[in-house]
């Protein structure tokens, strides 16, 4: 296999699925004498591609394709300039190693491994329904900040309905691979544009992801209005993911708003940690690895992001046990993990969480660590107790010691009273996310 075809299917294995799909999938690869040429469709993707992967992808080239091929590693917007030879594409396998399905739909995404918890029960349940009964609840809009599982209900929908019926036509696409498609068809002309639009008029079911790419470029939104009509008044599913609720976004018509808006939308919310430590393990199991609670609560601890940051940190600790050949710990994951604590070399102290936990509740680190027994002063100790024991690697026994001389047992019976309300009280964990942000500053 291509060095380049292989690189792709390690990458998978080291990103996000929804990275992936966005970033890496759109690129093009040219060999040429000595080197690989690397074409992004647009400079957005080359520049987030240059910042955030080109390390990863030069380590995997040089892997498998010898140091040569590295050292004339070039990316640049555009297409290779010599056509493609003819004949089926190479596949690019998805996580579970099927390929591709019609439409752009990625087979890794179903509702059965999709992990459920409070802050998108409603939005899977919105998304069965329709998958159930497509057009029942039309538009469809999944709002919410990245990494969070609006691409991954989105996808389960169509691959469902396809499932049900292999004569469906589900069009997915990015919003940007929307936007890019209409600009090369006004750029070619002639029918060009009508081969467009009607891709898209065509489609039983048609899901596009991060609408708001389209901000600022009113002809684009004015074509997508126009399918978006025709598709509505024809009684065909349509499913729109967006970073927010569209009328906060800037750019956007108000026509577009106004539709886009006048369906069901449900907004996904951050998960709690007790989901984040359910996908984690979840994760880890589709990996061939097995995390101990302890381990999977420390990553869900110090990744709170989102579900992208969780399996970025997954990623960091299963390739660090692997690679010196040692099982996943505490420790192991402590190391692993440090640069989301503070960057690298840096390690959290208990003095830095005394401070930070003392004000964010308005008290004096001196009174959290005395034995006076006010509610308040109650509960910020035992947030601090609990974080030290999740971001450092201070026993049970040292941190009594470090509290006022305070009995192993004490701490212990903190720690876990503060992990009982996290997984009940949204406030709490909110509280939690809140001090553990500031403590990575």
């Amino acid at each position: 296999m291509p060095p380049w075809e292989t690189c792709l299917q390690k990458l998978q294995e080291h990103i996000s699925a929804d990275a992936f799909d966005s970033t890496i999938r759109p690129l093009q690869a040219q060999p040429f004498q000595g080197g690989i040429k690397l074409y992004a469709p647009n400079r957005y993707i080359r520049d987030e591609v240059k910042r955030e992967y080109l390390p990863l992808i030069v380590e995997l080239l040089a892997e498998f394709g010898g140091d040569g091929l590295v050292q004339a590693l070039e990316i640049e917007v555009g297409q290779p300039s010599e056509p493609k030879p003819k004949g089926p594409k190479p596949s690019i396998q998805g996580g579970n190693g099927k390929s591709r399905a019609r439409g752009g739909l990625d087979p890794a995404y179903t509702f059965e491994n999709f992990v459920e918890g409070e802050s998108n029960r409603f939005a899977k349940d919105a998304a069965q329904r329709v998958a159930d009964n497509p057009g029942s609840n039309n538009p469809l809009l999944f709002h919410g900040s990245v990494g969070l599982g609006k691409t991954h209900l989105m996808q389960a929908i169509g691959n469902l309905i396809q499932s049900r019926d292999a004569d469906v036509r589900i069009v997915y696409c990015h919003c940007q691979v929307f936007l890019e498609s209409m600009v090369e068809a006004v750029r070619l002309g002639g029918s060009a544009m009508q081969q467009f639009a009607r891709r898209y008029q065509s489609a039983d079911a048609l899901l596009v992801d991060d609408i708001q790419f389209i901000a600022g470029a009113p002809q684009t939104q004015k074509e997508f209005l126009k399918i978006f009509n025709r598709l509505w008044d024809d009684g065909r599913q349509i499913v729109v993911t967006c970073d927010r609720y569209p009328r906060y976004v800037k750019g956007l018509e108000g026509s577009l708003k106004s539709r886009l808006s006048g369906g069901l939308h449900v907004q996904i919310k951050p998960p709690g940690k007790a989901m984040r430590v359910a996908i984690l393990k979840s994760k880890a199991l589709s990996r061939g690895v097995s995390l101990s609670e302890e381990v999977a609560g420390y990553i869900a601890t110090v990744a709170n992001a989102n579900v992208r940051e969780l399996d970025g940190a997954l990623q960091s600790v299963i390739g660090q046990a692997r690679f010196i050949g040692d099982e996943i710990t505490l420790e192991l994951a402590q190391d692993a993990l440090r640069h989301l604590v503070g960057g690298p070399g840096r390690t959290i102290n208990i003095g830095e969480i005394l401070r930070t936990v003392a004000d964010h509740y308005d008290v004096k680190p001196a009174e959290i660590l005395s034995r006076r027994r006010y509610r308040h002063l109650v509960r910020s100790r035992h947030v601090a107790m609990y974080l030290v024991k999740e971001l450092t690697n201070r026993s049970y026994s040292d941190i009594g010691k470090e509290f006022g001389g305070s009995h192993h047992t004490t701490v212990k019976s903190a720690c876990a009273k503060i992990e009982r309300l996290v997984q009940t009280d949204p406030g709490l964990d909110e509280e939690i996310h809140s001090l553990v942000a500031d403590l990575k500053r």
